[in-house]
Parts: structure tokens; sequence; C-alpha cells
């Protein structure tokens, strides 16, 4: 899983604003009085104030949420993953960002301990999400009438359509692996092993590269990259095509994976989930004015 910005800040506000809200809430509780956090001529501001001002706004109630949402399936699942997997994770990617990865993680305030924490809360709702998803035998059939097994391509990738069409020529009757190289713009990830469940593949090239018999190259696939919003442009060869087979419960338990991830693309599907999740932590809103805090969560159908 990359290092997103986003995720990361929005992952040291909640902390800020929650923190905020516990010391809030362990005043109201408590025969304390509710934390000073300054003074002025005749006048404090307690924690208990700023909690009360900042709890309405909409983009404190989206981090409220996301917290509750998070502890909640860390509460049930956390146990579930492994310190192992959150340093593969890790590891895998210092080492995409190289030499900048410290600073990425500086710049966003964050320690490397920091980040293992938001890898294994990931991890934790992950897990979580697939041992809620309900999976029926019709799913698993229409998910095998498409389905494709492992097979080896080669993928070239372009920022440039002229680019690209010059590579396809070339690459025709050329070294693909040695063309690419020299011109695409992932010249190190040129050879892979993708089934057709593979989520690191685009749609649009996805849908053509499984079209083709092996020894094909695909025409220019024009996609555009959904976390930059640009143009893409990719060239596909079949290198080692592998048959399914007629034995579908070979390949149930990857299936199985399948028909869960697309099923968690649907927003309904996911809200509904993660609602099954809070019921079974038990979840409830105190705060009157956060009453409606979750209800998203419970009248997905």
């Amino acid at each position: 899983m990359n290092l997103k910005k986003s995720v990361i800040i929005s992952t040291i506000a909640l902390s800020s604003i929650m923190t905020l809200t516990a010391c809030s809430s362990k005043a109201t509780n408590s025969s304390d009085k509710a934390a000073v956090v300054a003074t002025m001529k005749g006048q404090q501001i307690t924690s208990q104030d700023l909690y009360n001002k900042i709890k309405k706004d909409n983009s404190t109630q989206n981090a409220i949420r996301q917290t509750i949402v998070t502890d909640a399936f860390n509460k049930l699942y956390s146990d579930k993953i492994s310190n192992k997997d959150v340093d593969s994770k890790f590891n895998e990617t210092k080492k995409s960002y190289g030499s900048s990865f410290n600073d990425t993680l500086k710049s966003n305030g964050m320690t490397e301990d920091d980040y293992k924490k938001l890898l294994k809360d990931q991890e934790a709702i992950q897990y979580g999400l697939n041992a809620n998803v309900s999976v029926t035998n019709d799913d698993l059939n229409k998910a095998w009438s498409t389905f494709h097994p492992k097979s080896d391509f080669n993928v070239a990738k372009f920022s440039d359509e002229n680019a690209a069409k010059s590579f396809l020529e070339k690459a025709k009757s050329g070294d693909f692996v040695k063309l690419a190289k020299e011109s695409a713009t992932n010249k190190n990830e040129i050879t892979t092993e993708v089934d057709s469940g593979a989520t690191n593949i685009p749609k649009d090239v996805s849908t053509e590269m499984w079209k083709l018999h092996q020894g094909e190259i695909t025409n220019v696939i024009s996609t555009t990259n959904d976390t930059t919003q640009t143009k893409e442009y990719y060239v596909v060869q079949l290198t080692k095509e592998v048959k399914k087979g007629s034995d579908m419960n070979k390949y149930k338990s990857r299936l199985t994976e399948i028909v869960k991830a697309n099923k968690l693309t649907d927003s309904t599907t996911m809200n509904k989930t993660i609602g099954t999740v809070l019921t079974k932590a038990n979840v409830q809103i105190k705060d009157k004015d956060l009453s409606t805090l979750l209800v998203q969560y419970f009248t997905a159908k």
C-alpha cells in the first residue's frame, strides 16, 4: 500500500481531534474541571469549550466518524494482523520511495512507528470488511465465467501517445522487453504475472490484455490514471498463457477474494458491511449532537 499524503494528514488530524474529544469526555464524566487550553483577561477556554464548538463542523464529524470506524475494526480484528505482514508492507513502501521515504514521513509529521500503526489500521479494516462480505455460489459461478488464472505478460506504459505508437511498431518485430526498457515509463517493471482479478492493472488495459493469445500484442490502449487524472498509454504482450481448465474448485479461494473485492467497490455494500462491524463492536453514540453521525452505515439496504 502506497504512502499517500492525504491519508497521513487525515490520520494526524484524527489523532488531534480525538485527543481533544477524550479530554472533553473525561472532564464531562468526572468531577474534574475541563482542561484549560488558554486564558485571557477575565476568561479561560477549556477543552470542553473547544469540543462543543468544533463537534458540529462537518470536517470534524468526518474525522470522528473515521476514528470510530477504525477503532471498531481494530477492536475486533487487529489481533488477526501480524507484525510480519505490517513490516512486509512497510518495507515494500519504503523501497518504492527510496531515499525520499524518511523526508516524506517527516514532512507529514510521522515517524516510522506512526506509519506502521497506520498500515496495521488499514489491514485490520480490510480484514474486517472481507470477513463480513457474503459470497454465494452464484457469485462464484459468475466470477468463474470470466476468470483467467495467472499468466505472464510484458506491460509497457507511456505518458505520450505518439511514443506508445512508435514503440508498438518496433515491438511487433523486435525485442519487447529491451525496447520497453529504453522508452517506457515503467522500464524497471515490464514483466509481470497476474490473473484477471489483479487490481494493479487499469480496467481498460485488463479488458484488452485478456483477449490476447500467447505471443500476441495489443494495440495502444488509452486510459486515465485514477490518482493523477492524467492520460496513460499501454502496450501489452502475452508471453505465457495458462488455461483455467474446468475445475472451479481449484481456484475457489481466489475467486472468493475477487468477488469480495468487487462487492466492496460498491458504496452501499461497503457502508452496510461497516454497519455490521459497528454493531458487532457495540458502538453507541452518547453525544446527542452526534446522534446521526453513523446513520449512513445503518440505512444501507
